[in-house]
Order: C-alpha cells, then structure tokens, then sequence
C-alpha cells in the first residue's frame, strides 16, 4: 500500500527545491572621473546645463554692413562680423564671450571649457569665430586692446582652435602685434590670411598667407608693400580669392589669388574710393560696395575678377 504524502509536507520538500545558492551582491563599477586639462577651469559652482537665457541672442550678420567713412575702431568692426555666442552645428555646444573671456558649454552635460584673454599676449575679448562641420573643434581669436583697420577689414592678434572633446588646444595663427584678417575656404580645405602692420607704421606692408587645414601648414605667402588687405571672398568652384588691399592716400583696389596656379594680380587697381567686397556669386561674379573719395557717392556693382572689368552702375 502506498502512502500519501501529507500536503504540508509536500509544500516545504517543494520549496527547499527551489532554494539555490545564495546570490552574492557584485561590486558596483566607480564613474571615471572627467579631468580637464591644466589650462582649463570649469565654471565655479555650475550644477547643471545653463538655461537659454545665458546666451546673447543670436542675430545674423548682414551680408553688406553699411559703409561709412574709413574706421579705426576696431572692436565696433569685429562686432559687425562676429556673433557674440555661435552654435556647433549639431547643437550640443554653445560658445559665447563672457566678456573678457570664451566659454564654451556643452548643452548636455555640465562640461565648460574657459578661454580667457590670458592666452593670448594682446587681448582685450575673445571672439567665437567658427565649428568645423563635425561640430568637434571650434575656432576663436581675440580682439587687441588698441588699433584698428580700415572698414571691412578686420583685426585681429591671432588665430586658435580647440577640440571641444578633449579640450586640447593649439594655435593656427601666432600672436603678433601685425593684425589679422582672414577667412576660411568652403570646403574648409584652407585659411587665408593678411597680417598687416599696424595703422600709424611708418612703412605699411601686408603679408598674404594660406595655410592648408588639412596638416596646419604653411602652403604659401606673399608680401604688400605700402598697403593694408583684408575683406576676402572665396570662389565657390575653385581655390581662389579676391580680397581688398587700401591705402590711406591712393584709396582701394581689388586683389585676385589663384591658390593651384599660384598667380596673383590685382583685379581692380588703387583708385580713391572705399570698396567692401560681399560675395562671390554662381554666375563667376564678385559683388560690392563702392564710395567714391570725392562725391560721396555710393555704388553696388559686380566685378569679373578674371577681366578685371566692373559692370553695373
């Protein structure tokens, strides 16, 4: 006869089956610490993502700034044509002055990177200038505490470039006491640059540079004499510029790079008058401004930079 096991019984055989052995709790893994690089220091006391109401607002440059008399203030040009805070790209990154320095915020973790004046050896701002396409390295130049340059033509002491994710930065242009102007190929495959002495030199003298991005060497460079240059437009087809070369007592002319060819001319020459140039247009065309040194008279024309030949009235 078999026996019946008792419904109790049958419960605790049950669950000593189920029973394994005892779960041991595993060692929870330590957050990497972020380190910022020795020249960096993080916004004292931040605790979370600054609100929108930290950043100037963002207002477009116009693409021709109304053209006056020749201006030695530098800083009221600089702010014609740079933006207080610039956006990366791919909207994680805010870089804005604040004010005699650069801050750099990540907008999704509590990351800031601090550029200040100190960088530099003449300085009175830090202006963002640039990102790179993938948002990672972001371009910024300090403005001088004194000087200036002729209208359209901006000046600026030097030239540097930060990878927002390592903070590792490096100069692409030098400090100097000659001030720069420069601007940035469309495919951003090269820098071009003038460094002209300051306004009150004896003898004036530019020197025109491309510097290749690609290895951040130095490809090619000219010398200007008595002149000062700046206000460079790129081809949107090929390597080549024009830029403005003036001088204070024959007035402006249009300058033409061919960067493969090496060839350089002037497209349009000195003549008294005051020219910003603004765009280089899909028809091969470079549009400006023109004012005449004696009637005053204000004129939107384009140029052929190849003939040299000015149309319109």
């Amino acid at each position: 006869m078999q026996k019946k096991l008792i419904p109790g019984a049958l419960f605790i055989i049950l669950l000593l089956a189920s029973c394994g052995p005892a779960a041991v709790p595993q060692p929870q893994a330590n957050a990497a610490p972020v380190t910022l690089p020795a020249t960096w220091t993080p916004t004292p006391g931040a605790t979370g993502i600054p609100t929108a109401t930290e950043f100037p607002t963002f207002t477009p440059v116009p693409p021709v700034p109304p053209l006056a008399s020749p201006t030695f203030d530098s800083f009221e040009a600089l702010h014609e044509m740079f933006q207080d805070s610039l956006f990366s790209p791919n909207g994680r990154w805010t870089a804005y002055r604040d004010p005699d320095k650069l801050r750099v915020v990540s907008n999704e973790t509590t990351r800031v990177w601090t550029l200040p004046c100190e960088l530099f050896e003449e300085c009175s701002t830090v202006f963002p200038v640039k990102w790179s396409r993938n948002s990672q390295v972001l371009y910024f130049a300090p403005a001088p505490t004194e000087g200036g340059s002729p209208k359209g033509i901006m000046s600026l002491t030097a030239l540097a470039m930060i990878n927002v994710r390592s903070g590792k930065w490096e100069m692409v242009l030098p400090d100097s006491d000659r001030h720069y102007d420069f601007t940035f190929s469309p495919d951003d495959d090269y820098l071009a640059y003038t460094q002209s002495t300051a306004k009150d030199a004896d003898e004036p003298s530019v020197t025109l540079g491309i510097v290749n991005l690609k290895n951040k060497k130095e490809q090619q460079q000219y010398t200007l004499e008595g002149t000062y240059a700046g206000n460079m437009i790129w081809s949107p087809f090929k390597p080549r510029f024009v830029f403005v070369a003036y001088d204070p007592q024959r007035g402006s002319a249009v300058g033409y790079y061919d960067i493969e060819t090496g060839f350089l001319k002037y497209a349009l020459e000195f003549e008294t008058r005051d020219i910003i140039l603004s765009e280089w247009g899909q028809d091969n065309l470079v549009s400006l401004e023109v004012r005449d040194w004696g009637t005053n008279s204000r004129t939107y024309r384009v140029l052929n930079p190849f003939s040299g030949e000015l149309l319109g009235d």
